[in-house]
């Protein structure tokens, strides 16, 4: 007589327990170790605890205590806080960065902030190499103030203030318009680039983007820079700024004070109107210190950006293929 077939079945409840115990520790084997560091150890024991309930307690005891629409929400919610924990474990850039950047073999920085972070992150500090953004000093250079103006339609007899960079909080447009609207006299400002934080107003003589080309020109037209700036890596506005001689008015931070020593500029706190003003009254007032500062800045300039950025870096890439070819070779 054949046996009739005979299923193995599952409730439903333990099927639920049994996923709640599979999934995170298949995130576990197959997900890289930084991305469920923090699913690891802050949802893991809730969902071991919860699958042990549901597996091990008596069928009706499990029913009282969670019934299936309550399991499978708790699952759905569980799971679901699972996955959102590995992503954002996954994309926390610092992580990654720990991970991979001791296996560099060369690192360029633009700042000597970068160099010291990719240093503090693993990185060998024969490897981190230093090699600020450069610029072109042949096409950024001095030009005549009143051509330029001319050229672009400019007022003769207006003290321009220039802003170069996106209107976002971070760079500061309004910041630098308030200092202006302050100021009592002819102090006008032009704004270059584009974004949300729009400056408007009587002061304001032009704001929109330009054609990098038409930089040098914009810049010269200028009797001053300001860019009250919370956070740089080196800043291309100022570098070009400098190079066409003129005299900066800038954030007191870290990457920016390196970047623009005291004979160059003025340097104010990024988030006080007042301190700007002040900075740009001192120009308005003073055309001996203003003159002395533009051209202090224009010969940094020379100095800094003799040596191309790119050949630099080339040096070091073809230095470090030399030594791999001589050791291999021993």
């Amino acid at each position: 007589m054949v046996k009739p077939l005979q299923l193995y079945t599952i409730s439903r409840e333990k099927l639920y327990g049994i996923l709640l115990v599979v999934f995170p520790l298949f995130l576990i084997v197959f997900i890289p170790r930084p991305a469920i560091a923090g699913a690891q150890f802050i949802i893991f024991p809730i969902i071991v605890f919860i699958s042990a309930v549901v597996l091990l307690s008596p069928s009706n005891l499990r029913a009282k205590l969670l019934n299936l629409d309550q399991l499978g929400n708790i699952l759905f919610i569980l799971l679901s806080l699972m996955v959102i924990v590995s992503i954002s474990q996954t994309v926390n850039g610092m992580e990654i960065a720990r991970e991979v950047i001791p296996h560099f073999d060369k690192i360029f920085c633009v700042s000597q902030r970068l160099a010291d972070e990719a240093i503090e992150l693993g990185a060998n500090s024969d490897n981190v190499v230093l090699a600020p953004n450069i610029v072109n000093t042949e096409k950024f250079r001095p030009l005549n103030k009143d051509e330029c103006r001319d050229k672009l339609g400019l007022p003769k007899d207006e003290f321009i203030v220039i802003f170069v960079g996106h209107y976002i909080e971070r760079k500061g447009p309004l910041r630098v318009l308030n200092a202006i609207n302050s100021l009592n006299g002819n102090v006008k400002g032009v704004f270059l680039g584009k974004g949300k934080q729009q400056p408007v107003g009587e002061n304001v003589l032009f704001a929109d983007s330009v054609p990098n080309d038409e930089l040098p020109t914009w810049l010269n037209a200028a009797d001053v820079f300001v860019l009250p700036t919370l956070a740089e890596g080196y800043c291309n506005a100022i570098n070009e700024a400098m190079a066409c001689g003129l005299p900066i008015i800038t954030s007191d931070i870290e990457d920016v004070k390196a970047q623009v020593p005291d004979h160059t500029g003025i340097l104010v706190n990024p988030n006080s109107s007042g301190e700007i003003s002040e900075a740009i009254e001192r120009m308005y007032f003073d055309n001996a210190t203003r003159k002395l500062l533009g051209q202090s800045a224009r010969n940094l300039a020379l100095e800094r950006f003799r040596e191309s950025r790119a050949k630099k870096i080339l040096v070091q890439i073809n230095f470090e293929y030399a030594n791999n070819e001589i050791s291999f070779g021993e």
